[in-house]
């Protein structure tokens, strides 16, 4: 049988509101990824040439939209933390995603 202990409970800290962590977030995702209208100004010119391409519309919409992912990451690596390996991997994600999908024939 356990005996009660006279030590008082831990304390915990209450749990964050989420504006507070979304608050923390905004204020530390520059260092990493860039500043928002930076990254937003690159990344449109960058698909706006991509979409202006003559065969933007042969490619199915997994395929553009891992177009517009990629080069959304590429605009957050330019702008941003080039040795964050998070850009890095996601771009990887979404290419291997679309490279999973394609019909290769054999």
């Amino acid at each position: 049988m356990v005996q009660p202990s006279n030590e008082p409970a831990p304390s915990v800290a209450p749990p964050r509101r989420p504006v507070e962590r979304v608050d923390e977030v905004l204020r530390e995702r520059p260092k990493t990824h860039g500043e928002y209208s930076e990254v937003a100004l690159l990344s449109q010119g960058f698909k706006f040439v991509a979409q202006s391409h003559k065969n933007w519309r042969a490619l199915s919409s997994d395929k553009r939209e891992t177009v517009d992912q990629i080069l959304h990451k590429l605009s957050r690596i330019i702008c941003g933390d080039p040795e964050f390996p998070d850009h890095w991997d996601d771009i990887i994600g979404y290419a291997k995603l679309t490279r999973d999908r394609l019909k290769v024939p054999g």
